[in-house]
C-alpha cells in the first residue's frame, strides 16, 4: 500500500522534473474532455476541480503510464491506490499539487498546451470546457496591441437571475443593440488624475487612474492574468488596461472599484475558473453552457457574479483577494454567511472576438496600496475624468451587488 506522501511526491516529480517533451502527451485532451463530463470516473475530476496542473500531475502518473509497457504495472497500481482514497484525502492530494512550485519549464509548457488548445477549439467553434490553473509562462506573454475601444454603457435595465447565496448570479443586459469591442465600463480616458491622498478620511473628491504600469500589474497579479490583460501601445509606451476609481459619494459603501480588459484568448479559463462558468462558441456566437448542456446567450452582454474565494486567489493572486476582503460589501456578505462574492464581476459579450470586462470592489486602504503599484507616477489632474467617472458609477454599483 502506497502512502499519501508517497502518492504526493510520486505525482509531484512529474511537476518538479525539466520537462523535455516535444509534443503535449498523447491522448492529454481527451482525457481532459471526459474530466469536464458529468459522468465517468471522480478521481479525475477532484484534481481538475483544482487545475490544471494538478490534473497533468494525475495524467502523467496514472492514464499516460498505463498506457507504455515499461510502466504499466506502476501506473495501474498508482490510478487503483487514487481511485481507493476518501474524496477528502484526493482533495488534499490535489491541493498540495496545485501548490507545488513547478520547474519553470512545465509551467512553460503548461502555458502552450492551455493557449494550443483553445486556439484549437475556437477555430472549428466547438464547446470550450477548459479549467487550468496557475500556468506561470516566464513573464508577461505577447497579447493584441489593438487600441481598447471605448463605449459608454448603454441605458439598459439590468435583468437578474434569482439565487441562492453563495452560488454564481447570472445576471443580463438587455437592449436592441450590439455594444462595440471591449464593452468596458470604466471608459478609457486617459492616464490622467489627481494625486489620492494617503490618509483614509482625507479623501473628499472622486478620483480616476486609468492605464496601469505593465510592471505594477506584475507585482500584483499571477502570470497567467498578468497575460490576460489587455495591453495598449509597444515598448516603453506600452500600458495596460486597468483602470481604478475612488468615487466621492460612497455608492452602497463602494470605496474603490477596479475594472480590467480581459483578451478573448485568455476569457474562457477566467470564467471557468472566478465563476466555475463554461463558454461556448456556437455558430460563431458565444454562449454560457451548463453541466447539462443548457446553453445562455448574452444579449448583447451578461454579468457574471459569484466568484469563490479559491478563484480569487487562484487568478487574481493574494494582493486582490485581501483588497476584496476589506471591501464593506464584502464585510456585509461574510455577515450573511454568504461565500461567493459579488465584488468580482465578468462583463461578457454574444461576440468571442469582444474582450471581457472584470470589474472588482475593493476595501479603500487596500485599494491605495494597489493604486501606488499600478500607477506610481501618476501625478496630473483633471477634473472631467472625475466627472465622467462619477456618472457611471451607478451602473457599475448594479455590476458589484
Amino acid at each position: 500500500m502506497i502512502s499519501r506522501p508517497e502518492l504526493t511526491t510520486k505525482l509531484q516529480s512529474f511537476l518538479t522534473s525539466e520537462w523535455t517533451r516535444k509534443n503535449t502527451p498523447k491522448g492529454l485532451e481527451t482525457a481532459w474532455t471526459d474530466a469536464l463530463s458529468p459522468t465517468g470516473n471522480e478521481t479525475p475530476k477532484t484534481f481538475l476541480r483544482h487545475g490544471f496542473k494538478p490534473f497533468l500531475a494525475y495524467y502523467l502518473g496514472t492514464i499516460e503510464s498505463t498506457s507504455h509497457k515499461k510502466w504499466e504495472k506502476t501506473g495501474d497500481k498508482l490510478r487503483q491506490t487514487l481511485d481507493n482514497l476518501p474524496s477528502d484525502v484526493l482533495q488534499e492530494i490535489a491541493i498540495e499539487l496545485r501548490d507545488t512550485q513547478s520547474h519553470p519549464t512545465v509551467d512553460q509548457a503548461i502555458e502552450r498546451m492551455m493557449t494550443t488548445a483553445v486556439k484549437r477549439r475556437r477555430k472549428f467553434q466547438r464547446p470550450l470546457c477548459t479549467s487550468e490553473a496557475n500556468a506561470k509562462p516566464p513573464g508577461l506573454q505577447a497579447t493584441d496591441a489593438d487600441e481598447a475601444c471605448a463605449a459608454t454603457p448603454p441605458e439598459t435595465s439590468p435583468i437578474t437571475t434569482p439565487m441562492d447565496d453563495g452560488q454564481t448570479r447570472v445576471s443580463g443586459t438587455w437592449d436592441t443593440t450590439h455594444t462595440s469591442n471591449n464593452h468596458n465600463l470604466t471608459i478609457e480616458l486617459g492616464r490622467t488624475a489627481s494625486p489620492l491622498p494617503t490618509t483614509l478620511g482625507a479623501v473628499g473628491q472622486g478620483q480616476l487612474f486609468t492605464n496601469a504600469s505593465p510592471q505594477g500589474i506584475t507585482q500584483i497579479f499571477p502570470p497567467y492574468m498578468c497575460g490576460a490583460i489587455r495591453k495598449t501601445g509597444a515598448g516603453a509606451g506600452s500600458r495596460a488596461s486597468v483602470t481604478m476609481g475612488f468615487p466621492y459619494q460612497q455608492y452602497g459603501g463602494i470605496h474603490c472599484l477596479m475594472s480590467l480588459s480581459i483578451v478573448p484568448r485568455r476569457l474562457v479559463i477566467v470564467a471557468k475558473e472566478l465563476f466555475g462558468m463554461t463558454l461556448d462558441i456556437d455558430g460563431g456566437m458565444q454562449y454560457i453552457v451548463s453541466e447539462r448542456g443548457g446553453k445562455l446567450l448574452p444579449m448583447p452582454s451578461l454579468n457574471l457574479q459569484g466568484a469563490s474565494k479559491e478563484g480569487i486567489i487562484l487568478m487574481l493572486g493574494v494582493k486582490i483577494r485581501d483588497a476584496i476582503e476589506g471591501s464593506p460589501q464584502r464585510e456585509t456578505e461574510i455577515s450573511l454567511s454568504v461565500m461567493h462574492t459579488s465584488c468580482a464581476t465578468l462583463t461578457i459579450s454574444n461576440n468571442p472576438e469582444d474582450d471581457g470586462q472584470l470589474n472588482l470592489n475593493f476595501g479603500l486602504k487596500e485599494g491605495l496600496v494597489i493604486k501606488d503599484l499600478l500607477y506610481p507616477d501618476c501625478m496630473s489632474s483633471n477634473p472631467s475624468n472625475v466627472d465622467t467617472f462619477q456618472a457611471i458609477i451607478p451602473y457599475i454599483v448594479l455590476l458589484c451587488r
